[in-house]
């Protein structure tokens, strides 16, 4: 079994051969999860099971959602996400997720492979209170957080690369999760750190971020 953390919460995928080929780790990576040493008892627990196998989407099910090959069904207690051959499988309190993986997965664009583990991941955090937003985020220097809320092309990297120039504070350019513990709301980053090369006026990702920042 191999853990990995995001702040409370702990995600645990077996069996470890079946996650070496799959790439999970590298999706819970660029999206801020850190490997643990072990569990973390104080927190939450999500669990991911793989199975080298394929499975169909129950009959009783019905289609909620389609987009860019991957289907959604829902039923009475489960909610299944297929490719057509694979599929994702979680239960009725979403704590758990079971994959079962068709040789097929394997040829599949990587894009999509993508998100199906993103999908999987984000849809487990939903019943612990996580909600992913596409959004930029930034932090004042006064310590009051904006959301920069826009469809992909409409600038909210730039502004955000804009605000912290003048001395903001970086959280996100891409999506953050909004987490709500009583009155408070807290947004935490969903992507490595990125960093700005003024040089060349390059901006990209940096290899040695940690986990996920709070604002």
């Amino acid at each position: 079994m191999t853990v990995y953390r995001f702040h409370e919460v702990t995600l645990e995928v077996e069996p470890p051969a079946l996650e070496a080929r799959t790439g999970v780790g590298q999706v819970c990576s660029a999206l801020s999860w850190s490997p643990a040493a072990d569990r973390h008892s104080d927190g939450q627990r999500l669990s991911l099971s793989l199975h080298d196998h394929g499975r169909r989407v129950p009959p009783a099910a019905q289609l909620r959602h389609e987009a860019e090959g991957l289907r959604v069904f829902e039923d009475a207690a489960s909610c299944y996400v297929s490719d057509g051959a694979s599929l994702l499988h979680f239960d009725a309190d979403q704590h758990n997720a079971d994959a079962y993986l068709d040789t097929s997965f394997y040829q599949k664009p990587p894009s999509l492979q993508w998100r199906v583990w993103s999908f999987c991941i984000l849809k487990l955090l939903r019943p612990l209170g996580y909600f992913c937003l596409h959004a930029a985020g930034v932090v004042s220097p006064n310590g009051q957080g904006m959301l920069i809320i826009g469809p992909s092309g409409s600038g909210k990297s730039t502004l955000a690369v804009g605000l912290i120039g003048s001395g903001w504070k970086f959280l996100s350019d891409d999506a953050v999760l909004l987490c709500r513990r009583g009155t408070t709301i807290s947004a935490l980053s969903l992507r490595h750190a990125f960093y700005i090369a003024t040089a060349n006026v390059w901006i990209g990702t940096s290899s040695q971020a940690g986990p996920g920042s709070q604002g």
